[in-house]
């Protein structure tokens, strides 16, 4: 069965072979009349898809041709910008005002005209797809890089009348607020109802840069305020910060009046730090795919990076509202990036922290009870654990010290950002009285060349080997130890194992006998030269 993205290919270059000059030959996705990025006459509102900037970004240079449109007449841009107007006033019932000179000129050189044209010629279908159920056992498992205790933070919003935008970094579930219509009270990014031109949109620094997989958008308690559609863009430039966001000054600040202009001007600006620094925004959702005007009775929205070309390193989101409302919370699930902030040349590191870019990959998802493997990783959490329901096939009385085996426990996979060489273990059990496991084993796997690049097949890979009961072959005993005490057990591996035991690895499997609950996993090392 071909893929939705196969089939709008098709059925784009069978459009392009019977009228290339008209924009009616595009296929619906990309008929500016029925897409909401044409609906408003701003240029927040309109962003390059830019599949080629994926490119760019790893050779970090521009192409004259893709991004440096200026060579275009203006009577060319003049006309397409007449005829996309036509179609897109055309079945409106709501005349919007008309659009001063001054206020075109300003569309015009904030880059309106290059993105709109950028669309056309260089869309290849959805970068993002929608998914109808939970995906299990998927980019689920990796860390969210906007959660606020990696340091995310909100760094520019349109309007934040009844929500603030920074509630969208927030871990915990949302909350009902009785006083839900009084300002800034509900527990999401929720706008006012929008009546001049343009739409609401954030930009979020990412507390982890890294390759974005997967999103996880969170409309509860929002039923009436909910947005309609939203699209999400993001870019790799690490000195985009919020000096560049502060155009309003102190004599037009609280003019509304100026607003508009003022929200033109900020995103001129943006687009000028990107293009100085040889990037670009680049959209991961569009609004095709997030579009939750016929969704009812659903509270959470998974969407799949489709394209694996758009895989790539990302340091800020862009968050499109069309044109208005809210959304509770926003998770980016993604592989982080461990070499722009960290210092790798210290002795000896947390290895398995998702700062140094360790990452899981799989673990035994229908033994979970509370809390996630991913979670006891992160230094940056406190209170949190990893714990297992109780194991069905224990025996119903226990005569030896230790009955089990190695095949009988709860697990977790991880894949270290980098190979190390091991010396320390660590494990804390403080919040799991009463449900520590009896005996816990750590293995290491030594793998010289990668799988893959790519996070979901070489999880992937990983899931064929356990299902094909391969999966202990290679890996080796680093640790195994019975719980003695309930607060932590220190492992140190150059002390414990024989000098000639290999103790490099590049994947740490934790294995807890037969189940119980775990509240903080660490491992020292350092990387191998």
């Amino acid at each position: 069965m071909p893929s939705k993205k196969s089939e709008l290919t098709n059925d784009n270059s069978n459009n392009e072979k019977s009228n290339n000059s008209s924009p009616q030959s595009f296929s619906k996705r990309q008929n500016p009349q029925n897409s909401p990025k044409f609906s408003l006459q701003t240029p927040s509102s309109q962003s390059s898809n830019s599949r080629k900037a994926s490119s760019l970004l790893k050779n970090n240079k521009i192409n004259e041709e893709t991004v440096n449109l200026d060579n275009m007449s203006s009577s060319s841009i003049q006309s397409n910008e007449n005829t996309n107007q036509k179609q897109n006033f055309a079945n409106q019932p709501n005349k919007l005002r008309k659009i001063s000179t001054d206020e075109q000129n300003s569309i015009n050189k904030s880059g309106f005209l290059k993105r709109m044209m950028k669309w056309f010629t260089q869309y290849k279908g959805p970068p993002s797809l929608r998914l109808s159920q939970n995906p299990i056992q998927s980019f689920l498992n990796l860390h969210n890089l906007i959660d606020e205790s990696f340091g995310s933070k909100i760094l520019f919003a349109t309007d934040e009348y009844f929500g603030y935008a920074s509630n969208l970094l927030k871990n915990t579930p949302p909350l009902i607020n009785d006083n839900s219509e009084e300002p800034k009270s509900k527990d999401g990014w929720v706008t006012k109802r929008r009546r001049e031109l343009g739409h609401d949109w954030c930009v979020i620094e990412m507390g982890l840069s890294g390759e974005i997989y997967g999103f996880e958008i969170n409309l509860k308690n929002l039923d009436l305020d909910k947005t309609p559609r939203l699209s999400i863009e993001a870019t790799f430039c690490p000195n985009l910060c919020e000096k560049h966001f502060k155009l309003l000054s102190n004599d037009n600040k609280q003019n509304d009046n100026n607003l508009y202009s003022n929200f033109i001007k900020i995103d001129k600006q943006i687009e000028d730090v990107l293009h100085s620094y040889n990037t670009d925004w680049i959209e991961l959702v569009d609004p095709d795919e997030a579009n939750f005007t016929e969704i009812k009775n659903i509270e959470i929205i998974y969407l799949i990076v489709e394209d694996p070309e758009l895989r790539i390193n990302f340091t800020h989101l862009r968050i499109n509202l069309f044109p208005d409302g809210g959304i509770s919370r926003i998770k980016t699930f993604g592989k982080p990036n461990f070499s722009n902030k960290n210092n790798l040349n210290q002795e000896i590191l947390n290895v398995i922290s998702p700062y140094y870019g360790t990452c899981l990959l799989l673990f035994q998802y229908n033994s979970l009870l509370k809390g996630h493997p991913k979670d006891i990783i992160n230094p940056s959490i406190r209170d949190t654990k990893w714990e297992t329901k109780r194991n069905p096939n224990r025996y119903p009385i226990i005569f030896s010290p230790f009955p089990y085996d190695s095949n009988e426990g709860d697990w977790a996979v991880y894949k270290l950002g980098f190979r190390s060489i091991i010396d320390e273990l660590k494990i804390s059990y403080i919040g799991c009285e009463g449900s520590t496991p009896q005996k816990i084993i750590v293995q290491g796997l030594d793998l010289e060349k990668s799988i893959s690049e790519d996070y979901l097949e070489e999880q992937k890979w990983f899931q064929n080997e356990i299902n094909r009961g391969r999966s202990n072959s290679n890996w080796r005993i680093l640790s195994e130890f019975l719980i003695q005490n309930d607060n932590q057990t220190n492992i140190n591996l150059v002390k414990n194992l024989p000098h000639w035991t290999k103790r490099t690895a590049t994947h740490i499997r934790l294995i807890l006998m037969p189940d119980g609950a775990i509240s903080n996993f660490i491992v020292l090392g350092s990387k191998v030269k």
